[in-house]
């Protein structure tokens, strides 16, 4: 894998981009996949593995969003509540709803906003990761995992298990408050990527 950039987190863990293109100037901002994985002693964790560069942008908006004090959680979910798990409710609501003959009128959920990755074709590996501000403004990074089966790439019927058996794998894989100095260094990493496979394009 041809690693593109690398983003402290702290001394111990970062976030990087990665490619399977070895050439660097054939990859510009729509021509190759891009994929985000939280990195950890030995450990390299998918984030996020159907991105192109052109998403750079929207990845740095969002880090922008929690600098700027833009992504708390909505007050109609609760203080102190677990994103991930919310979520999870959520999309239960919608397939009980869808099973049951009486499809929910709507699928949006205000959480949905915090979203910053999303890996949801990788099975049982499948994760969401949210960025939002905390009631005290900082910057809160939260990767949990993911029932594979709300997504469309689930993995085959033949290994299917239910929500309620699946529920008590869930767990929250890394949650971490990033310093406002260390987003801001996020944020020039992710532009100058953008502008490096902009200047291919």
């Amino acid at each position: 894998m041809n690693t593109l950039l690398v983003l402290n987190i702290d001394q111990n863990v970062d976030l990087q981009v990665l490619t399977e293109v070895e050439d660097n100037s054939f990859i510009n901002l729509y021509n190759a996949y891009l994929s985000v994985h939280l990195h950890s002693g030995d450990e390299l964790k998918c984030l996020d593995k159907s991105g192109v560069g052109y998403d750079l942008y929207y990845i740095a908006e969002r880090v922008e969003g929690c600098l700027n004090l833009q992504r708390y959680i909505p007050s109609t979910l609760g203080k102190n509540v677990d994103i991930g798990l919310l979520w999870h409710q959520h999309w239960q609501k919608i397939a009980l709803a869808e099973d049951a003959g009486s499809p929910l009128s709507t699928w949006k959920w205000p959480g949905m906003e915090l979203s910053f990755f999303e890996n949801k074709g990788s099975g049982f590996d499948s994760c969401m990761t949210w960025l939002y501000n905390d009631e005290h403004g900082q910057i809160v990074m939260q990767v949990s995992n993911a029932y594979p089966w709300f997504f469309k790439d689930a993995p085959s019927d033949d290994v299917n298990i239910s929500y309620d058996d699946w529920l008590p794998q869930y767990k929250i894989l890394y949650k971490t408050i990033i310093p406002r100095d260390v987003a801001q260094e996020w944020v020039k990493g992710f532009h100058d990527l953008y502008a490096r496979l902009e200047f291919n394009t």
